[in-house]
């Protein structure tokens, strides 16, 4: 059996068969599981020191903080399962398979423009070499 990992965010995955609940972590009763697996060593928090969005509890009784809102981690889970997740190592992520350095960034320029960024009309009205244009002809 091919088994399938769940990208939970900022390059953090899960063993798909693993998972057992996705919870809002606004509810009062998850909100005190929280709490009881960090007090007994099983909480992980993979949210990077972002809100937390969601709770994953692994079929282990691990509790895992994401960052990811709970529809993103189901709509991913349910086409994981049925075969239609698609990513940069293909279908789903065989571990060693494709590349190991973890999720891709996509290409171009940081800015996402093309010209590589830059607001237009520069700098106060100063040209190329720094000094300013007084408004001439010349």
């Amino acid at each position: 059996m091919q088994e399938l990992f769940l990208d939970i965010g900022h390059g953090n995955v899960l063993l798909a068969s693993q998972v057992v609940a996705i919870l809002n972590p606004s509810s009062n009763s998850v909100v005190r599981l929280r709490a009881a697996a960090k007090k007994e060593g099983r909480h992980v928090d993979a949210s990077h020191g972002r809100s937390t969005r969601s709770v994953l509890v692994t079929a282990s009784c691990l509790v895992i903080e994401s960052a990811l809102e709970v529809e993103t981690l189901t709509g991913r889970f349910n086409r994981l399962l049925s075969g239609q997740a698609r990513g940069p190592w293909g279908p789903a992520w065989v571990p060693g398979e494709g590349p190991s350095e973890g999720p891709r960034e996509p290409d171009g320029p940081a800015s996402g423009r093309e010209d590589g960024g830059g607001d237009e009309g520069g700098d106060e009205g100063g040209d190329e070499d720094g000094e300013r244009d007084e408004g001439g002809d010349g």
